[in-house]
């Protein structure tokens, strides 16, 4: 009963362990557009032995953002990990709580005020190389 109220998106695993991974390496921008068009803004499919979820513009991104429905813990495959250093303490992969103050702190760091004050330090840094030139 718990598959009828939260069925899969639509889409496709490909081929025995390669899934779709070779259509997704040789085009990965084509590869969205085509499933895009054929399934809509999510859809399912196979990639690095992962099975993967793709959720496509803003009409769906509320969805991505409510903890209620996403898991992002475990999400990378191991390859893509290492690209954040094999860490996976890091925001994109928290859930809950954890989640929630990591994000707000980063968040912060980019205010409006928070860049205003970068500026400063910016401008002399450019002006010192700037002058070495």
């Amino acid at each position: 009963m718990a598959a009828a109220a939260n069925p899969l998106p639509p889409g496709s695993a490909g081929l025995p362990l390669l899934g779709e991974t070779l259509a997704f390496a040789n085009n990965p921008y084509g590869f969205v557009s085509e499933r895009r068009a054929r399934h809509g803004d999510v859809f399912r499919t196979h990639i690095l032995g992962s099975s993967t979820v793709f959720i496509i513009g803003p009409k769906h991104t509320a969805t991505w953002l409510d903890p209620t429905k996403i898991q992002r813990a475990g999400a990378l495959p191991a390859n893509v990990l290492a690209l954040f250093g094999g860490n996976a303490d890091i925001v994109p992969l928290l859930d809950g709580e954890v989640h929630a103050q990591r994000k707000k702190s980063l968040l912060a760091a980019f205010s409006r005020e928070a860049i205003a004050a970068y500026l400063p330090g910016l401008q002399s840094r450019m002006e010192a190389q700037l002058a070495k030139w």
